[in-house]
């Protein structure tokens, strides 16, 4: 997963630190397949949110590449 700041163009990896350097960013899942993004410090404002996964290859080995996918737009993670 990646956040996207639009102000400088650059997609930040999580889990990890965020644009200012000040925030610490983590991932969780619920029971029920929710996804969060779990944050330690002020936070930023990110313009996406950018999902990707990896697909084991099959049997045959012939491997499938996953796309990102982003959403249309966060919130603060502030919020």
């Amino acid at each position: 997963m990646s956040v996207h700041h639009a102000n400088l163009d650059r997609d930040y990896l999580l889990p990890g630190m965020g644009v200012g350097g000040a925030t610490t960013y983590r991932i969780s899942v619920s029971s029920d397949g929710h996804v969060f993004v779990d944050k330690v410090g002020p936070g930023e404002a990110y313009t996406d949110i950018r999902l990707y996964r990896t697909i084991v290859p099959s049997a045959a080995g012939t491997p499938r590449i996953a796309t990102p996918r982003t959403t249309g737009s966060a919130r603060s993670s502030s919020d």
